[in-house]
């Protein structure tokens, strides 16, 4: 990755970081929570169904009403809302883990409703953090460690919830809220760059474009 102005190359790399760890507890909780709460809660398959059904209408919700408005209306930083993602499952973890009814695990599901555009909006910080040209190259990088993250990080995670599902099922939920706390300073770090679009880059094509007409202009005849 080239080298790039304002510590943009810094600030793309933890996001990437951050994209892959994210992919990781996803792994988690689409693979153990059935599991967990199976255990917890005496959940049937049925029960779990209609659990992901609530999560679906809440992505459905957040990716193509709330977002939208959030940031095109209210002009919110994408880097704000991954910051307010990462708050909220946090707490969704932490509940999750000491959950004791039903009700309280959909009351978790509608706190953490930015849960189901984390990657989106990881996406979006990306493009914003580098020129238009450049687009696809690194979100090749970014999928293929959301592919690469979760094949080191899952079995660790799996061989955590094995371990202790006997005595303490909820560590590994407790983990993952740990995790969530690592991608929060990591935006943090992002957020207070004063990362917000990509002028910079757009400036910097710009300058480009304008040496590249004053060179091939012809002088003005006298």
């Amino acid at each position: 990755m080239r080298k790039r102005s304002h510590n943009k190359r810094l600030y793309i790399n933890i996001v990437i970081l951050c994209f892959g760890i994210e992919f990781c507890l996803t792994w988690v909780k689409r693979a153990l929570t059935y599991l967990y709460l199976r255990k917890k809660l005496d959940f049937t398959f049925l029960d779990y169904t209609i659990y992901n059904m609530t999560w679906s209408g809440l992505a459905v919700l957040s990716q193509f009403i709330l977002i939208p408005v959030i940031s095109r209306r209210l002009k919110v930083r994408d880097t704000l809302i991954s910051l307010s993602d990462m708050l909220t499952s946090i707490l969704y973890c932490l509940i999750l883990a000491n959950v004791t009814q039903t009700v309280v695990l959909y009351i978790a599901c509608s706190i953490a409703f930015l849960d189901c555009t984390s990657f989106s909006i990881i996406r979006s910080i990306i493009t914003k953090l580098i020129g238009p040209e450049e687009t696809g190259k690194v979100l090749s990088v970014v999928e293929v460690t959301g592919v690469l993250m979760p094949l080191v990080g899952s079995p660790i995670l799996g061989f955590l919830y094995r371990s202790t599902v006997s005595f303490a099922p909820e560590t590994t939920f407790y983990v993952a809220a740990g995790l969530y706390g690592v991608i929060l300073i990591l935006m943090m770090i992002v957020h207070c760059g004063g990362i917000n679009d990509n002028t910079g880059e757009q400036q910097t094509e710009q300058g480009r474009s304008r040496e590249i007409q004053v060179e091939g202009d012809p002088e003005p005849l006298l």
